[in-house]
């Protein structure tokens, strides 16, 4: 029986069996991971938690009810500690890219306008650089500034595309060591990249 919610549940599977559901009201980067499939719902069973549903129920677009209980005899010691890894990595990667997102969103906008807006900026002061002409863009974040000259606002922009550089490199290096430290299972040194990002938000 379903039970349809205002929440989306992000269902991730192992082989056919629930290992985690990441409950939300708001958009979520999925995971991906190998091994493991995931899918999207806004419904549980009635009755049953979260709780009651991972590690026990297997999850299926494909059958009548979605979520239902496995046929196969009870799991060996061996894959339900596997599956517990599993969970235990997205869990990991969940909280590693909601860290990312915080640094990401100190360094920039993320909505569309400042996007576009941005890059027309970029565009202006290359032509400044090129032929010394001030764009609309420019002239105008000049005026509305307290620069003393075109120039030195250039600076100023510069410097903070330079500091949002920084940031997204040291990003795709941390993703890098991440995926490398859960490939070898060392969840400890993962768990402490996180830790260094939340440091590194607090400077």
């Amino acid at each position: 029986m379903e039970e349809q919610s205002d929440y989306d549940y992000y269902i991730y599977v192992f082989g056919t069996r629930i290992i985690r559901i990441f409950k939300t009201r708001r958009s979520h980067n999925a995971i991906a991971s190998s091994g493991v499939k995931y899918f999207v719902t806004n419904f549980l069973p009635k009755g049953l938690s979260i709780e009651d549903l991972v590690f026990k129920y297997n999850f299926s677009l494909t059958h009548p009810n979605k979520f239902y209980l496995p046929e196969e005899e009870e799991l060996s010691k061996d894959y339900l500690d596997n599956m517990k890894l599993m969970s235990i990595k997205i869990d990991i990667l969940e909280r590693f890219e909601a860290a990312c997102d915080i640094l990401k969103m100190s360094a920039i906008k993320t909505s569309t306008f400042e996007d576009i807006y941005n890059r027309l900026m970029m565009r202006e002061i290359e032509q400044y650089e090129k032929n010394g002409e001030v764009g609309s863009i420019l002239e105008a974040e000049f005026k509305c500034s307290k620069f003393e000259t075109v120039e030195t606002l250039i600076e100023y922009i510069k410097l903070k595309y330079d500091d949002a550089s920084e940031i997204f490199a040291y990003i795709r290096y941390k993703n890098y060591d991440i995926v490398n430290l859960l490939t070898a299972n060392n969840l400890q040194d993962a768990n402490d990249i996180i830790k260094e990002i939340y440091q590194k938000l607090a400077m």
